[in-house]
């Protein structure tokens, strides 16, 4: 209660934003009061001479004068000076607390005193004490004091008044007089405690407004992890930096900064310990490139404007610097660049030229920098094009499958083929694979180009079968983003296999040893339901990694695809035969058949069927072909289609 009763008083300690809002407050109320005063008081001074010297006739006496219109003289001087403090402190030419607080409490004091004088005279000739109340509630209400100050100031002022009326009245003020200025006290008292209340808790919302707009501005300006600016505030700030009508757009550069490898960091330490790294990053930032604007993209990606002539000690330095910031893990520093074509280059489009600038260096350990040149921009332009154009290459039917052949080692009689995706664009003619495969990938829609080409295959197959040529098995190449990016990769393909009445053992599932050791759990349960329905599984580009014989170990595969990499020298390095030996024994014991890429020669192939390879792929026995053509050399006799197996 008691805690209640100071706080009503006004004894609690207000904030610096709320003692100024409620001094602004009183700023204001200043001007209209000094400006009513100085209204009042000129016309009272006026009154007064005109009154009593122009009507009346009576000769001007200056000292006479003096004497009759000093009160009214002091409370103008004192409106005049009231109003000059604040209107200065309101147009912020000055910001003296102490001025504005001198200046309210000098006129309070002389309004108090010139209603006291002039209702004391008004009092004892039978009038009404109105200037009294007036100046009263002009202090106490219409200015803003704490609570206890109010009553102080009220009270004191009411007993003083009530006392000298009281004196000088012979048998003292009258019963009503005395209730009226009882009453009157303490409705001002409660007003003016009112009114403080209410400014306080109106200058609060206030306050936490204005803390919640700065925090929200804050984190539209801001990354909420490392501290320095986000991507949305480097864009507008770039924008404002080439508005600059002095400035030379040729002497900036945008720079993109990627922390290769730091996915294995966070892995091995944690996601605090990368989360404080990416923080000391920033602050390396913003330490080399003083004066310049800094911003933090996402995750491990910086963006940087700043100056040509010295960027390339600049980004020494970082380098230098991040790369030391630890021991453990080695953390590569990869840049993009990009040179502004034009001031109005637009900011976003310009650290998209970086961007990709930088992911040229992906996986290089030769090449840390790239500049955004007209070769790099021939490369975007085929990339954006490739990701713009993919659905409609597939409804045109640009995409298509290509079949390589695969044979067995011990006939060369056709056993099966590949199917590849080749794109023929009207625009840029044929696409090989790496010009968009790696890109579809890196956006995500490859699973769209794969559910293509497996239609695709089975509408040939369908189409071969309805026709009675001979047919032969397909295998589908299923990447890891098909099982994560696809509803339901495995229902795709049997309602794919019911649709076109496709028998199972015609076509053949390979699954990378990447895609297995990237998504563990959820290939596992896909391959299950595969072997579940019936489709051979085949383990694609076995050895092209690090964790194959943690592959056989863990998953039951009906073929091993063997890498071509293992071919690498095989004329030169006789390492290579007793590798590919043990490869294929191990396939064996491990109850898998095995196949063989990149056969290129006679003497390859001669070997891999003594050492007991049974299925070979390669330039040798043919390049990846359309179904027209395939189907003419499987008539013409190039190609004797062996017995379906799986």
């Amino acid at each position: 209660m008691l805690q209640g009763l100071l706080q009503l008083l006004g004894f609690q300690k207000n904030s610096k934003y709320v003692s100024r809002y409620i001094q602004d407050m009183n700023m204001r109320t200043s001007i209209y009061m000094a400006s009513i005063t100085i209204a009042v008081e000129c016309y009272m001074y006026f009154y007064i001479l005109k009154k009593r010297y122009w009507e009346i006739g009576v000769p001007f006496d200056g000292a006479l004068y003096f004497q009759q219109t000093k009160n009214y003289m002091i409370l103008l001087l004192t409106g005049l000076l009231l109003l000059l403090v604040a209107v200065l402190y309101k147009k912020e030419v000055t910001q003296w607390r102490i001025a504005g607080y001198g200046s309210t409490i000098l006129f309070c004091g002389i309004s108090l005193y010139f209603g006291v004088v002039v209702s004391y005279n008004d009092y004892l000739d039978g009038k009404q004490i109105l200037a009294f109340l007036t100046m009263s509630l002009y202090a106490a209400c219409m200015l803003i004091w704490r609570p206890y100050i109010s009553l102080i100031m009220l009270s004191g002022l009411y007993y003083y008044f009530f006392h000298q009326l009281d004196q000088a009245v012979e048998g003292g003020m009258r019963t009503g007089d005395k209730v009226n200025l009882f009453t009157f006290w303490l409705s001002l008292t409660v007003v003016a405690i009112s009114i403080y209340q209410q400014r306080r808790q109106v200058a609060e919302k206030a306050e936490h407004l204005e803390l919640a707009n700065a925090r929200l501005q804050h984190v539209a300006d801001y990354d909420e992890l490392t501290g320095i600016h986000n991507a949305y505030y480097f864009y507008e700030a770039a924008e404002k930096i080439f508005a600059d009508p002095d400035l030379d757009y040729r002497d900036k550069v945008y720079l993109f900064i990627n922390l290769e490898n730091f996915k294995y960091y966070n892995d091995r330490f944690g996601f605090s310990a990368g989360n404080e790294f990416l923080t000391d990053v920033a602050g390396i930032l913003e330490t080399v490139f003083a004066g310049a604007l800094v911003a933090r993209q996402s995750d491990d990606h910086f963006i940087v404007l700043t100056d040509v002539e010295d960027a390339e000690e600049r980004i020494d330095e970082m380098r230098y610097q991040i790369m030391n910031l630890q021991k453990e893990v080695r953390i590569g520093v990869k840049l993009g660049i990009f040179f502004p074509h034009a001031k109005d280059t637009d900011p976003r489009y310009a650290v998209d030229k970086a961007r990709y600038a930088c992911s040229l260096t992906r996986g290089r350990f030769d090449k840390d920098i790239c500049i955004y040149d007209d070769r790099v921009a021939n490369g975007f332009h085929r990339r954006q094009y490739v990701v713009n154009n993919l659905q409609a290459a597939i409804d045109a039917g640009y995409i298509q499958p290509f079949y390589q052949p695969v044979v067995w080692a011990e006939n060369g009689e056709l056993c099966g083929c590949e199917a590849l995706a080749r794109w023929v664009d009207p625009t840029y003619g044929f696409l090989s694979p790496g010009d968009f495969i790696p890109v579809l990938e890196d956006y995500r829609v490859i699973h769209q180009l794969d559910a293509c080409i497996f239609e695709s295959v089975c509408r040939d197959l369908r189409r071969a079968m309805d026709e009675g040529r001979p047919v032969v098995p397909v295998s589908l190449n299923f990447s890891r983003l098909d099982f994560e990016l696809m509803d339901d990769a495995v229902q795709m393909l049997e309602d794919l296999v019911e649709k076109y009445r496709i028998p199972k053992e015609l076509l053949h599932v390979e699954i990378t040893e990447s895609a297995i050791s990237e998504n563990l759990k959820d290939i596992e349960e896909a391959m299950n339901r595969l072997r579940e329905r019936g489709y051979a599984l085949w383990l694609d580009d076995f050895g092209s990694g690090y964790s194959s014989l943690n592959t056989l170990k863990d998953f039951q595969f009906d073929v091993m695809k063997i890498d071509m990499g293992f071919l690498h020298g095989f004329d030169k390095n006789p390492k290579a035969k007793s590798l590919l030996n043990y490869v294929v024994s191990l396939a064996k014991s491990m109850d898998m058949k095995s196949l063989t890429e990149g056969v290129e020669t006679q003497e390859q192939a001669e070997f891999l069927r003594s050492v007991g390879c049974g299925r070979l792929q390669g330039y040798y026995y043919g390049k990846p072909m359309s179904v027209t053509e395939l189907r003419d050399k499987i008539a013409d006799g190039t190609y004797r289609v062996a017995a379906v197996t799986a």
